[in-house]
């Protein structure tokens, strides 16, 4: 139904009303701040930091390819 709820961005319970943008992240990303093992699966995930001051989380494949230059 209409009332799907869209869960495919990248998201931390703390930011539910902010999702990291589409695209390339090269001008709003400040920083990737730590990278660890993913407690969910078998990959590595990256901890971001925003210009705008937000966190988020990110698997290690998406920062690749968003903002390659940061990884």
């Amino acid at each position: 139904g209409s009332e799907m709820c869209i869960r495919d961005r990248e998201s931390s319970p703390e930011n539910t009303d902010w999702a990291p943008p589409t695209g390339d992240w090269g001008k709003e990303l400040s920083c990737i701040s730590t990278v660890l093992r993913d407690p969910d699966g078998d990959g590595l995930v990256a901890y971001l930091e925003w210009k705008n001051g937000r966190k988020s989380r990110a698997p290690i494949q998406t920062c690749y390819e968003r903002c390659p230059q940061m990884v």
